[in-house]
């Protein structure tokens, strides 16, 4: 058996271990995102010939994953700025007494002083 076929196995073991064990839902979903990058990235590697590819494939590969991760992020971070979560409650405090908040260039202090 190849080395890349017991490393899926144990991956799989691995998976199938974290599944069981309840470590919040954040977490979980951290260790199962993990677990199945690291076996796709395996796949994509052995079974499917691209570590021993030119440099000019693997950057066709990777401009297009890099592009995904920002399309990804993007929406996550505007969810987490709208909410609030990046102020601290120091922040928060501050942002209540004086009425607004300003931003480098963007200025959101009308926005925020009507949140809170």
């Amino acid at each position: 058996m190849k080395t890349e076929h017991k490393e899926l196995y144990i991956l799989t073991l691995i998976t199938v271990w974290a599944a069981g064990i309840d470590l919040g839902k954040i977490l979980n979903t951290i260790i199962a995102l993990t677990i199945a990058s690291v076996k796709a990235s395996l796949v994509a590697l052995f079974f499917m010939h691209l570590k021993y590819e030119s440099k000019l494939l693997w950057f066709m590969i990777l401009i297009p994953l890099f592009l995904l991760l920002i399309l990804f992020a993007l929406p996550i971070l505007d969810v987490i700025t709208r909410a609030g979560y990046f102020l601290g409650s120091l922040a928060l405090t501050c942002l209540r007494k004086q009425g607004g908040l300003s931003l480098g260039i963007i200025g959101v202090g009308s926005f925020w002083s009507k949140v809170f």
